[in-house]
């Protein structure tokens, strides 16, 4: 019983020297609540989307349910660039800076928040010293490239898209080829706008003007940067979305070629500049122009190629009449060229109907480099090419007959 005792006084001096020595702190907590603290500010970093809504989540209750909405005068809230903000609690610990359609966050642009000490919890807690946040909205990049055209063979048009619009000199700035992947051999681009865009252009103001114009977008006014003011005093720019782009001089022949973005891109909304620096699109240009020879199948299916003239010839193979064949080009040749410029003879047509197509092989442009002629149990002589037969040699009196039994062979096509 004794030694029970001497534990339960033990014990409760143990208890009291604790309480003892935390009781201060416990008095001082009780007096002055914890400070009040930011959990998060959204958005965040950078390249956000341009947005309407700015939300910033206290760890605490600060306010009670009721009235909501508060006025710009009771927020110690500023934000650069300025923008007009209805403010109003989404919740007891969330407050939003909410933006109308007409003033939502700009893109290419940089926002700067302080959040000063004078909004109190319930609790009567503030911030211990003022708040910095920043973050910027999507700046201009790159969405789409692909080709239109091309004009010539080592000449093609591409057709770039943008996020936003940006300048026609920064597009000529910052957007270029290099061969092989050579940075030193940096081919400079034609930019233009594309004829099939109905969108009308942004220009620069006139020297003097702080503000240009974007039409038909809601947030169409922004600050123009140094840069664009020092551009637009000596001659007029023009950005879009949709810009067309070709190196000013033919590229060389069968080389790999990189189309590349850098930062520097210009937009006319804002005046953060691009920051890609990527390869859009890798080909390969087209080897010389040349007449490869033609392609068919045989009764198994199996492809065969049979040379063009002067080529050396492999095992004799046999092509199946009833089955389609394909002159085959080095590079893609224009459909209406082929057929004013390729006679059979004779003719297929023998009041049958011949069918004419563009098949497109071994480079990733969109164009054809094969047309396949289509006939049914017809007689096939000679293929010549205008001007010049695709081998030279004396008309044949007795012409194969091509039939299901008995294909035409290498010599039907190369007499």
């Amino acid at each position: 019983m004794r030694r029970s005792a001497v534990l339960s006084i033990f014990w409760l001096g143990i208890l009291f020297s604790i309480f003892s020595l935390n009781f201060p702190a416990i008095a001082s907590s009780a007096g002055e609540p914890a400070v009040l603290r930011v959990v998060r500010i959204t958005p965040t970093g950078t390249d956000v989307p341009a947005g309407r809504q700015i939300v910033f989540q206290f760890d605490r209750a600060v306010v009670p349910v009721g009235r909501m909405e508060r006025n710009a005068s009771e927020i110690p809230i500023s934000i650069s660039p300025g923008l007009n903000c209805q403010w109003r609690w989404l919740n007891t610990s969330a407050l939003a800076c909410q933006l109308d359609e007409k003033s939502s966050l700009a893109p290419a642009t940089r926002y700067r928040i302080t959040l000063d000490p004078g909004i109190q919890s319930e609790d009567g807690a503030t911030l211990a010293q003022p708040l910095l946040h920043d973050f910027t909205t999507e700046r201009p990049n790159v969405r789409h490239a692909w080709f239109k055209t091309w004009e010539a063979p080592g000449l093609p048009l591409i057709r770039m898209t943008f996020n936003q619009p940006v300048s026609q000199t920064s597009v000529a700035d910052h957007v270029f080829m290099v061969v092989d992947g050579q940075a030193q051999q940096r081919i400079a681009l034609n930019v233009k706008p594309d004829p099939n865009d109905k969108q009308p252009p942004l220009s620069l103001p006139l020297p003097g003007e702080k503000m240009t114009l974007m039409p038909d977008t809601a947030n169409s006014s922004q600050a123009a940067d140094t840069d664009r003011k020092k551009e637009g005093s000596t001659r007029e720019i023009e950005a879009r979305r949709v810009w067309l782009v070709s190196p000013d001089a033919e590229l060389p022949l069968d080389r790999k070629i990189e189309l590349k973005v850098e930062p520097g891109l210009v937009s006319f909304d804002g005046p953060q500049r691009g920051a890609e620096n990527r390869v859009l699109v890798a080909f390969q240009t087209f080897p010389e122009f040349s007449f490869e020879g033609v392609e068919c199948t045989d009764n198994t299916d199996k492809k065969i190629t049979i040379p063009a003239a002067g080529a050396q010839l492999g095992p004799k193979g046999r092509c199946n009449p009833l089955r389609r064949a394909a002159l085959v080009f080095s590079a893609p040749v224009i459909e209406e060229a082929v057929k004013d410029h390729v006679s059979i003879v004779p003719d297929l047509a023998g009041g049958r109907t011949v069918v004419l197509s563009l098949k497109h092989i071994g480079h990733p442009l969109p164009a054809s480099s094969q047309l396949r002629v289509h006939w049914l149990d017809l007689e096939l002589h000679r293929v010549r090419t205008a001007g010049f037969p695709l081998r030279q040699s004396s008309p044949r009196t007795n012409r194969p007959r091509c039939d299901a039994q008995h294909p035409c062979d290498r010599e039907a096509f190369f007499p």
